[in-house]
């Protein structure tokens, strides 16, 4: 336990000595799933509290606000949730400027289905929804498109 308390103390430090600058690309770039749900506005960690650049009436997957969907909403292997993370993250990407003509055709069809499936995904849709967030997936870790963003730490 005590290990797990000074890996904690260190990451804390690590966030609160040093600020991130990303290295801006032609365009764009991407960040994964996991940067929008650790810098999002009203962090506690003030390197990063940065708002999302979409309008807070614009966050919302099936009336749930995108901020429930990327924090807290427990994926356990459900499509519909699997899906939406990468969603928001792809459509986050796309907000910050991100080129995305890679994958213009999975964030239309997934932006369908999502809408459709308001009590979950069908089991007739499932593959096609692991799929899809497969393609976002790639796009938000730079694996298609412009790339993963490159980010700098300073002190």
């Amino acid at each position: 336990m005590a290990g797990v308390r000074s890996a904690r103390l260190a990451a804390t430090l690590f966030a609160i000595c040093f600020s991130t600058t990303v290295l801006a690309q032609e365009g764009g770039c991407t960040f994964s799933q996991g940067y929008w749900k650790t810098h999002f506005e009203g962090n506690p960690r003030p390197a990063q509290n940065i708002p999302w650049p979409v309008a807070p009436a614009d966050r919302f997957t099936r009336n749930v606000p995108w901020r429930e969907v990327i924090l807290n909403a427990p994926s356990n292997g459900v499509a519909w949730y699997i899906l939406a993370r990468q969603f928001v993250a792809a459509s986050l990407n796309v907000a910050n400027g991100a080129q995305f003509t890679d994958v213009i055709g999975a964030l239309d069809e997934t932006r369908i289905l999502l809408e459709a499936s308001c009590n979950g995904i069908s089991s007739a849709d499932q593959a096609t929804a692991l799929a899809l967030a497969g393609i976002l997936d790639d796009f938000n870790n730079g694996l298609i498109g412009p790339g993963a963003c490159v980010a700098i730490l300073q002190p």
